[in-house]
This record gives structure tokens, C-alpha cells and sequence, in this order.
């Protein structure tokens, strides 16, 4: 599932259909939303192809813990992470959360480091 903040969307002009879904949290909260289902197209900041987000969900608010956006912070303490480059986020604010299902943004490279780092 993707879903998007219906602010956001209605800034791009996004208009689709009404939708009334069910979100829960893997600590089993749950929450009745009402948005809209929308399809859009996204582009990574290092990719040549854009990609096509259909049956893309708005809801009012995606209600992350506080930090859960990019951060460069504890880079340094992983030396499997050299090199990386990580954009520093101005907000914690999230506009986009595509989930695991969408299979064209699987991860094509990952690093793992000691337990406990990033």
C-alpha cells in the first residue's frame, strides 16, 4: 500500500476517487481514514526512468514516530555506510510512504552493519 498526505495531493491537483480504508500500525492500532485513491507518477533523485504509483491512497495525516525521516545522524558509526549520500530532510513531515508491495521499489542495494547500527 502507498499512501500519500491529502494535502499534498490536493496541492498537485490529484483528484480521485473517495475511499474509506482501514490503517493499522504493526503495534495493532487502528484507525477508519477517508481519502482518496489517485495514481501518480515519481521519479528518484538518482534514477533515469520514472515510476507509475497506481491505486495510491491519501490520507489526512501519516502518523510516523518523530525521527523517522533521512537523517545523517549515526552514519559515522558505521563504516559499511562510507560513501553513501544521504540528502539531509529540512521537515519530519511525510508527503509520500510507498509500502513493501510495491514491487518497482524493492531495495537493489542494502548494507547491513553490526547489530544495533544502521
Amino acid at each position: 500500500m502507498t499512501l500519500r498526505n491529502t494535502n499534498f495531493a490536493e496541492k498537485l491537483g490529484l483528484k480521485g476517487q473517495p475511499k474509506e480504508f482501514s490503517l493499522v500500525t504493526v503495534n495493532g492500532s487502528c484507525e477508519i481514514q477517508k481519502g482518496q485513491e489517485v495514481s501518480l507518477t515519481v521519479k528518484g533523485l538518482h534514477l533515469h526512468k520514472d515510476i507509475e504509483l497506481k491505486n495510491v491512497w491519501t490520507a489526512d495525516t501519516l502518523q510516523l514516530p518523530k525521527g523517522s525521516a533521512s537523517s545523517l545522524k549515526g552514519i559515522e558509526d558505521g563504516p559499511h555506510l562510507t560513501g553513501i549520500d544521504l540528502l539531509q530532510i529540512e521537515s519530519d513531515e511525510i508527503l509520500l510512504l510507498i509500502g513493501s508491495d510495491f514491487l518497482e521499489a524493492q531495495v537493489y542495494d542494502k548494507k547491513r552493519g553490526e547489530r544495533g547500527h544502521p
